[in-house]
């Protein structure tokens, strides 16, 4: 339908393949940028200044959360979406506090993802 260009930060290569997919599925022309580390995610964005970014909470070198802050000194308003686990106390809470637009708590859904992503994408296009 439209353009977009999505960074994907996750460094388990299941849950960064099935992202992909997702993201193909329901948005064919999307153009998508992989990272597998906070640092190289910050890195990416910075050199291709996607829409959206998917943001896997426990990475290596620099997790989402640092990441995310970093980020936000790039371009404050990108949407940032977590990829969390969700079974940490409070981590969905510090993912808003952070400055996180909304999260996905894995094992990612289809659905969720979907539903996420068409919302996200729709609310950059208004």
């Amino acid at each position: 339908t439209r353009n977009v260009k999505i960074l994907v930060a996750e460094d388990h290569k299941i849950n960064l393949a099935l992202c992909k997919i997702f993201i193909k599925e329901i948005i064919p022309d999307a153009v998508v940028i992989e990272a597998v580390n906070g640092l190289q995610a910050v890195e990416k964005f910075g050199k291709e200044k996607p829409s959206i970014v998917f943001m896997d909470i426990q990475m290596p070198i620099m997790n989402g959360y640092e990441a995310t802050i970093e980020i936000r000194k790039i371009l404050p308003k990108t949407i940032i979406i977590a990829l969390t686990a969700g079974v940490i106390t409070g981590e969905k809470e510090k993912c808003i506090d952070i400055g996180m637009n909304d999260f996905i708590i894995k094992p990612i859904e289809k659905n969720i993802f979907e539903e996420t992503i068409i919302k996200w994408v729709n609310d950059i296009h208004n």
